[in-house]
């Protein structure tokens, strides 16, 4: 049984999770929240009939004001499952990105928050499928390669990293509010050995000092990697990503300096994305029987181009009036999303929009912090000039926001976010081929072996229609006039005035 595998993308753009929180004895009631943020990862996926169902967690962080006017927090995590059509049968891998766009809080009693997160999926489904049909050597066949978009997963790694932030010369023991990070992988290449992949390790805490003092520490963490992986086509590209799964920090003292020390666990997975060639029959005869022939439409999509790359979105909004006076921007998290895709006249581009939510911290009349929230909605966009028409083309486009920073400036708040954007454009491919052949042994064709027929072809017409015409090997009709025409393609070469056809 000859067999093929061909890639199918699934996406879902409107998946909710929620979760409801009820706050412990030894937190305060809340007052006001200033911030919440939510991240997806993933542990898994498994086929279940016709769903592929993939699986994870997501991680809710929130920052709120309780009621004694204290700036606290609170980490949640709640189980997620999306599912998309696949067949049981056919399916033979399948991968997914799941990101967060956008997260909301609030508060559903006296001590009970709920917690929402819209998430996006998109799944490529690996399947294993049957050619159609397979000519034996009794026929006379016209063939043709079909591409078909292949996308197969490699090697998924951990690797965990320990980090010092700068000296914080303040400190002095104190409480982790907020730690988190995110992971850009910016290249992957191959290697005799595997996938070397290199980025950076974005890490971020929010601390609070044993004297009241807040810290808004960042880390940035190169790394290069090597995840190991035999036999990768020569003929297929490689892509990586990665996710930070979970980060610690720690306030620490050694030397008489102090800082935070950071612990975190990164996955890497990585990926090959190529056109396979697939062979299918367009159409056949036999050369001593009539054959009645059934056909299907055999369909796929080809691979036009892939990128893994970034983009930065920047804007400015005015300072809300409840932050008017803020001195510092304690905080931010952002979320993106892809708002569209637009052709033009050079290529084509990609539109989303940012939401940057940050926290910012004031002094009151008698010298005591207080704290504000607000956000900024920027616009990102990003141009490929490599596709020239969008006629029939499909883009798939994936982001997500993996660092963000803002600040005051005068009287409006400036914000600036970096981007995640993965693109693939593809084209479907269709065409009729034969499904099955049956010859009708009563209805043999007479050839008269002493007949040489002169034969002036028509515009359109192929070495091949010609020998189905007369059932005779399209080989001997190439050989016998000398032609370089390919016999059992579509090839529409010009063919000569005049052949000399052979029965």
């Amino acid at each position: 049984m000859n067999t093929y595998e061909k890639n199918r993308t699934e996406t879902v753009n409107a998946a909710e999770c929620a979760a409801d929180y009820v706050l412990a004895d030894y937190e305060g009631d809340i007052k006001k929240i200033l911030s919440a943020s939510a991240k997806a990862v993933p542990s898994g996926h498994f086929t279940d009939g016709n769903r592929e169902r993939f699986g994870g967690i997501v991680t809710f962080d929130v920052l709120y004001v309780d009621a004694d006017g204290k700036l606290t927090s609170l980490h949640t995590t709640k189980d997620y499952e999306i599912g998309v059509y696949a067949d049981e049968e056919k399916t033979k891998d399948a991968k997914a990105l799941v990101t967060v766009s956008a997260v909301n809080a609030r508060p559903s009693g006296p001590r009970k928050l709920n917690l929402r997160a819209n998430l996006c999926l998109t799944a490529d489904i690996l399947e294993e499928d049957v050619l159609p049909f397979s000519p034996d050597g009794e026929y006379e066949a016209l063939t043709a390669s079909v591409p078909v978009r292949e996308v197969k997963t490699l090697e998924t790694a951990e690797r965990e990293y320990a980090e010092k932030s700068d000296p914080l010369p303040n400190l002095s023991g104190g409480e982790v509010l907020i730690a988190g990070g995110d992971v850009f992988a910016e290249r992957a290449e191959k290697t005799a050995d595997g996938v070397r992949v290199s980025g950076k390790i974005y890490l971020f805490a929010l601390l609070r000092a044993e004297d009241g003092t807040l810290f808004d520490v960042k880390k940035t963490v190169p790394f290069d990697e090597l995840l190991r992986q035999k036999e990768i086509p020569d003929d297929a590209d490689v892509f990586a990503d990665g996710i930070v799964t979970s980060v610690s920090a720690t306030p620490m003292t050694e030397e008489e300096e102090n800082y935070l020390s950071f612990s975190c666990l990164c996955e890497y997975r990585t990926s090959i994305e190529k056109n396979a060639e697939i062979p299918v029959t367009l159409d056949l005869y036999h050369g001593e029987y009539e054959t009645a022939l059934t056909f299907s439409e055999f369909r796929g999509e080809k691979l036009l181009f892939a990128e893994n790359g970034s983009v930065s979105a920047s804007g400015q909004a005015k300072i809300p009036e409840e932050c008017f006076g803020t001195s510092e921007i304690l905080y931010s998290s952002a979320t993106a999303k892809i708002k569209e895709t637009e052709w033009r006249e050079n290529g084509f581009a990609v539109k989303g929009d940012v939401t940057v939510n940050y926290v910012g911290t004031q002094t009151d009349k008698e010298g005591k912090p207080t704290y504000c929230h607000g956000k900024v909605n920027v616009p990102f966009e990003k141009t490929y000039g490599k596709i020239q028409n969008g006629e029939n083309k499909k883009v798939d486009a994936v982001c997500y926001a993996y660092r963000s920073e803002v600040k005051i400036d005068g009287e409006k708040i400036a914000a600036n976010a970096l981007v995640a954007l993965s693109v693939r454009v593809t084209e479907p491919t269709a065409c009729q081929v034969v499904t099955s052949a049956e010859m009708e042994k009563d209805t043999p064709v007479l050839h008269d072996k002493n007949r040489l027929t002169v034969y002036f072809p028509e515009k359109g017409e192929t070495v091949y229609s010609i020998a189905k015409v007369f059932h005779v090997p399209a080989d001997a009709i190439a050989k016998n006039n000398a032609l370089v025409q390919a016999a059992s393609t579509a090839d529409e070469t010009p063919l000569p005035k005049r052949l000399l056809i052979k029965e």
